[in-house]
Parts: C-alpha cells; structure tokens; sequence
C-alpha cells in the first residue's frame, strides 16, 4: 500500500488527536509501530557510470536509515561497482554495497546497514551514487528502510 505524503501527516495528525484519549492508547501503540519504518526507492540509469541520484525524504518523518537494498536487471562486467549513500554531503556509515562483477545476474540482490551518519531529516534528501567502474548498461534500484525517528 502506497501512502502519500498529505494521508500521512493527516494519519499522524488524527493519531495525535486520539492518543489523548485512554480508550485508543494501546492501538495507537500499534498502529505507530505499523508505520514506524517506510521504504522510500530510487534507480540508477546505469550503475556502470559514474552518477549520482537524489532520493527525497519523507516530508513529514524524520528517520534513520536501517538497510539499503540494490537488484540489477541484468550483468556487470570487467570490475565491481561500488554505491554510496550520502546524507548533506557526509557518507553514511557502512552504508555502501560492493555490486559483484564476477558471477552477477539479473535480479542479484546486494544488502548493507548502515551504522551511522544515517540521520534524513523530514523533507531532506539521500543522494545515493555509483562510482561506474564496471562495463555494460544496467539499471540499479535501490530501496532504503526508513525508521521514523
């Protein structure tokens, strides 16, 4: 289920609302911890060039990044491709997935968790860049977990 920035801020808004009352505190509980992690994607034209994309935050939820994911749609060749995330122009922390050239195919999943300088403030912005060092034009996309701070 997909939800747009307004239908969040006016779930968080109605949620606020209720938590006054005693009748809703443990649901709320429930329904914060249902919503405390979203996804947010992006995709890299061509992971084997140099490039770099902007994914947006979140507008109305500050959050740590908790895991990065990359597939690729088909395989690398001649050297590894290395993606890095940055947050204001810091790197985050053991954020950056090494794409294998040797044995790589379609749908090859890559996975990192980053550890710190995670932190997207509401409305901020991720860039996430490849260093291109690999051969062949093949589309990357990328999906960070976002824990609602």
């Amino acid at each position: 289920m997909s939800v747009s920035n307004a239908q969040y801020a006016a779930l968080l808004q109605r949620i606020g609302e209720l938590e006054n009352d005693n009748r809703f505190r443990a649901h709320i509980a429930a329904i914060r911890e249902e919503y405390s992690i979203v996804a947010v994607s992006g995709q890299l034209a061509d992971i084997s060039t140099a490039d770099q994309i902007y994914i947006p935050a979140l507008s109305v939820m500050a959050g740590e990044i908790v895991e990065v994911r990359a597939v690729i749609d088909a395989p690398i060749t001649l050297a590894d491709s290395v993606i890095t995330l940055k947050i204001g122009g810091v790197t985050v922390t053991d954020a950056s997935i090494t794409v294998s050239f040797s044995g790589s195919a379609a749908g090859d999943t890559f996975v990192s968790y980053p550890s710190a300088d995670r932190t997207v403030f509401a409305g901020g912005s991720i860039e996430i860049e490849t260093d291109g060092a690999s051969t062949s034009t093949v589309k990357c996309m990328i999906t960070l977990l976002i824990k609602r701070l």
